[in-house]
């Protein structure tokens, strides 16, 4: 059992550098090793463990690394574990934020959309996400944050 629950712990290291991979983020700031550690001294990842082992392995209840600021690298002070279905969860509802329309000059609420999606739909502009999160400064020729 303790082999088991240590290589789910390092599948999560594993996950974890590829999700880094694929943000162009730094890797973790630890090694596996280091990893595996301090999750099996982390009360929550044996009571998530043993509950998504008891749900006849669900996989939204399977134990899961998450980073606590998405723009930051994984490091133990920027991680807690969770089951994989909060996770996930917590992703999809930022991938629906709503964002303001600001006017380019004066930065003045030009309109709020729910989502970067329905802004584009009225506005036009492409990188509505890219100009919220500071990637460029504007997007069709308006500024851009999120709500």
């Amino acid at each position: 059992m303790g082999s088991h629950k240590r290589r789910i712990a390092s599948e999560l290291y594993t996950q974890q550098k590829a999700n880094s991979a694929l943000r162009s983020m730094n890797p973790p700031e630890y090694t596996r090793c280091e990893w595996v550690e301090w999750a099996m001294a982390q009360p929550i990842y044996h009571i998530l463990y043993k509950a998504w082992l008891k749900s006849g392995c669900i996989s939204k209840l399977k134990p899961s690394g998450d980073r606590l600021g998405d723009d930051l690298p994984y490091s133990f002070v920027n991680v807690r574990i969770c089951t994989w279905g909060e996770n996930k969860f917590k992703g999809e509802t930022k991938r629906y934020r709503a964002v303001d329309q600001l006017d380019k000059l004066t930065g003045e609420l030009i309109a709020s959309y729910p989502t970067a999606a329905a802004a584009k739909r009225v506005t036009g502009a492409k990188a509505i996400c890219d100009a919220c999160k500071g990637n460029q400064p504007s997007s069709g020729g308006f500024k851009w944050r999120y709500a």
